[in-house]
C-alpha cells in the first residue's frame, strides 16, 4: 500500500484539471477556483508530466479534451464528487459533537436560563449553544434539539427526565409599590395576569382572600407571555403571581419581593430536565451536567 501511495500522480491538481475540462477553458476554471490561469495551466502541466500523457488539446480559443484526458475526467469526477460529501459529512459531525441545542418555554428561557447562560460559556467557550424558545412542546424525537426544560407535574416513566427544580408560587411586587400600598389602606393593588391560568397556583381567584381582597374590584393588567407580566411587574406596574424559581436572582437582588405575610403555594408541577432519545456527546452530557448543577440554586 505504502508504493502504492508513493506511486500516485499529485492530487491536488486534479482540482484544476476537471474544473478546465467542465468549462473547456482555463480562463474560465480559473474564475471558478479564484486562481490565476497560469496556475491552473501549471496544475495541468504538472499532471500530465506525472502521467506522461496528453490531457488537452490545445487550439485557439478553447482546449479539447484527449481520448486520456476522457478517461481521466470520467474518475475524476465522481470520486472527487464522493471525497467532498465525505469531507462536509465530516465537518458536519465535528460542528455537532461541539454543540449543544436546548429548547423551553419563553418565559422560562428569559427568566431563568438567559441570565445564567454567560456563566457556561464563559467555563466552556469551544462549545456552542443554540436556544430554541417555544411555549408548544417540541417533539425530541422528531427534531434536532438535543435537551428540553418542561413545566410537568411527573416525570414521564421509562424516559429518565431529571429533576431540576419544584415550583412554588406567591404574589411578588417592586418593594416601591409595596410601600405605597401599606401606607394607603385604600389603595387596591393592579393584579397582573398571565394567560395560562390554568396552571394550578397561576388564577388570581384564590389569592384574593388571602390578599385581603374578596368582595373588592382591582384593577386588571393582563399579558401573555410570563416573561412581559414579570417586567410590568419590576417596572411597578402591579403585582404577579410569580414563578419564584423563575425569580431567584431579582428576589435575590430585592428588585422585587414576595407579599409580606403570604405563605406561597407549593405547586405539584416541577421543572424537568428531558433527553431527546439520539442525543449524544460531550457538549451534550456537559451541558445537561451544568443545568443539573443549577437546579439547586433556584429552590
Amino acid at each position: 500500500m505504502r508504493k502504492d501511495l508513493l506511486s500516485l500522480p499529485p492530487l491536488e491538481p486534479l482540482r484544476g484539471f476537471v474544473a478546465a475540462a467542465r468549462r473547456r477553458s482555463i480562463t474560465l476554471a480559473a474564475a471558478d477556483l479564484c486562481l490565476t490561469q497560469s496556475a491552473i495551466s501549471r496544475q495541468i502541466q504538472v499532471l500530465e508530466n506525472a502521467l506522461g500523457v496528453p490531457l488537452f488539446v490545445r487550439k485557439h480559443r478553447a482546449i479539447e479534451l484527449t481520448a486520456a484526458g476522457e478517461r481521466l475526467l470520467a474518475a475524476a469526477v465522481p470520486w472527487l464528487g464522493e471525497y467532498g460529501e465525505i469531507a462536509a459529512s465530516l465537518r458536519q459531525r465535528a460542528e455537532v459533537a461541539n454543540s449543544v441545542t436546548i429548547t423551553a418555554s419563553i418565559g422560562v428561557t428569559s427568566l431563568w436560563l438567559l441570565p445564567r447562560l454567560g456563566e457556561f460559556q464563559a467555563a466552556y467557550p469551544e462549545i456552542d449553544v443554540r436556544v430554541v424558545a417555544a411555549n408548544k412542546p417540541v417533539d425530541l424525537a422528531q427534531s434536532d434539539i438535543d435537551l428540553a426544560i418542561r413545566y410537568q407535574p411527573e416525570p414521564t416513566i421509562g424516559r429518565g427526565d431529571r429533576l431540576l427544580f419544584r415550583e412554588s408560587i406567591a404574589p411578588v411586587l417592586a418593594p416601591g409599590l409595596w410601600q405605597k400600598y401599606a401606607a394607603t389602606a385604600d389603595e387596591l393593588p393592579t393584579l397582573i395576569e398571565y394567560q395560562e391560568r390554568s396552571l394550578p397556583g397561576l388564577e388570581w381567584t384564590p389569592w384574593l382572600a388571602t390578599l385581603d381582597l374578596q368582595g373588592r374590584v382591582p384593577r386588571r393588567l393582563g399579558f401573555n407571555q410570563y416573561d412581559q407580566a414579570v417586567q410590568a411587574a419590576l417596572a411597578g406596574h402591579g403585582v404577579v403571581l410569580g414563578r419564584l424559581p423563575l425569580l431567584f436572582q431579582a428576589l435575590a437582588a430585592g428588585r422585587l419581593i414576595c407579599w409580606p405575610g403570604v405563605s406561597p403555594f407549593v405547586s405539584p408541577y416541577s421543572y424537568w430536565l428531558l433527553r431527546a432519545p439520539a442525543a449524544r456527546g460531550e457538549a451534550v452530557d456537559c451541558f445537561a451536567a451544568w443545568l443539573e448543577s443549577l437546579g439547586g440554586a433556584s429552590i
